[in-house]
């Protein structure tokens, strides 16, 4: 069951109706044979496919939370990474499995030095998002981040541990300071969403980076541009454009600006003007 599920999610047949039968055999096997029913991999499996399927079937996720609890000293650092991915994506919040993962993470020796750049950005947004904002998780992890190579992390990884660390209130100036650099390092990587939530997260964490958000201004006025070039142009070059951008990433955007103080008047005026044509 757990790898039908995962199949059909990485295969991207997404289909509902399918995905709630699967959620009714997964059940059915958990409370005829038991929370054991299942290994570490086949429980983060079956939550992930559910997850990447969009399927939120509450029922599944408390007794997969079970299951879980059952063999949390089985997962490795992906496992436990990608579960709690897997319950923050659907919404599902189980605070009993969070505490027990979060206690897996940072009392296990040398758990946190298993996780990659991708775990930890998982990890980092899963709990935030699921506002479970445990200060000795984000501690250890703000130590592992620390430990990495920032370069190793992506830019979505970039945006998304700044924004977990500012919603969990957990501020770290040094951190802030690293993930201002490497991010100005990747804005050409970021997209819409990355952009708005660096934004967010820097002005939530009340961190001012003047070179960051001078960066962030010069990459939301170039879409700006590329936005203005397409209307005269039928080609599509791959440009970052404005409308890329929804009202969400635009309104966050310049709440950020303000927030901080920084006015810069082109960001405004071509967000104004975003806003306005829609």
């Amino acid at each position: 069951l757990a790898n039908t599920a995962w199949a059909f999610a990485k295969a991207d047949y997404l289909d509902d109706q399918l995905f709630a039968q699967l959620a009714r055999a997964v059940q059915a096997l958990l409370e005829s044979q038991g929370d054991t029913a299942f290994n570490s991999q086949e429980i983060t499996n079956t939550a992930w496919a559910f997850a990447t399927a969009s399927h939120r079937d509450d029922a599944l996720f408390y007794r997969l939370a079970r299951a879980a609890e059952s063999r949390l000293e089985d997962f490795n650092s992906q496992g436990l990474s990608n579960t709690a991915w897997a319950f923050a994506k659907v919404g599902h919040l189980d605070a009993q499995l969070c505490r027990e993962m979060a206690k897996a993470v940072v009392n296990t020796r040398g758990r946190l030095e298993e996780f990659n750049a991708q775990d930890l950005a998982n990890i980092a947004w899963a709990y935030a998002k699921l506002g479970q904002h445990d200060a000795a998780l984000f501690a250890a992890l703000a130590k592992a981040v620390h430990g990495h190579f920032l370069d190793n992390f992506n830019a979505q990884g970039l945006a998304n541990v700044a924004w977990a660390f500012a919603k969990a209130g957990h501020i770290d100036a040094k951190l802030f300071a690293s993930l201002g650099r490497a991010i100005e390092g990747r804005l050409d990587d970021c997209n819409a969403q990355d952009v708005s939530n660096t934004a967010f997260a820097f002005a939530k964490a009340c961190h001012l980076d003047e070179s960051l958000f001078a960066a962030l201004a010069r990459r939301v006025v170039a879409s700006a541009s590329a936005s203005a070039d397409d209307d005269d142009d039928d080609d599509d070059d791959g440009r970052r454009r404005l409308e890329d951008f929804n009202v969400q990433d635009l309104v966050n955007t310049t709440w950020a600006f303000a927030k901080l103080g920084q006015y810069d008047t082109s960001l405004f005026t071509a967000v104004g003007a975003s806003i306005k044509a829609r």
